[in-house]
């Protein structure tokens, strides 16, 4: 059984779901034979490619709502509760994610799906975004083909062909 999950890589709602999906599956009695495949659905594709926002900055902008209001749920406490501590929503910084759903879509077309979406959520690969998207260490364009890479100056990462 194939069961497609579509979702945004920055949104903690599609985060959570994603885990309680894949908790589910665990306790299925079948789990070996469901294959679930993650689909991207990008909801920042307008926001700047150049600078991050703070989701206490984003969220109003485009939903209305500011996090923390009543009628909005606690999503930190909803994810604490199934052991997902600490899940840090409010504090975080969001940006543009579509090189990042380009990517996947290209694992994706090349049989990798599942190897993507995983490796997408690694530390190393987090804590490279980390280090990337601290406003304080500057994004520039590595020669074609060198890998990404972060120093204390910055981050080199690859041009786009």
């Amino acid at each position: 059984m194939n069961v497609e999950i579509w979702s945004e890589i920055a949104c903690p709602w599609c985060g959570l779901g994603g885990h309680r999906l894949d908790r589910a599956v665990e306790r299925f009695e079948h789990s070996g034979h469901v294959e679930v495949i993650h689909r991207s659905f990008p909801l920042g594709s307008g926001l700047p490619e150049d600078r991050t926002l703070s989701v206490r900055e984003f969220v109003p902008a485009k939903y209305g709502v500011i996090p923390g209001q009543a009628g909005v749920p606690d999503i930190e406490g909803m994810a604490a509760a199934e052991g997902l501590a600490p899940y840090r929503v409010l504090d975080n910084r969001v940006g543009n994610t579509d090189l990042a759903h380009e990517f996947l879509a290209h694992a994706s077309a090349e049989g990798k799906n599942g190897e993507a979406w995983n490796m997408i959520f690694s530390d190393a690969l987090l804590g490279l975004l980390r280090t990337a998207w601290n406003e304080t260490h500057p994004v520039t364009v590595a020669p074609a083909g060198d890998a990404p890479a972060c120093g204390p100056d910055g981050c080199a990462v690859p041009s786009r062909p």
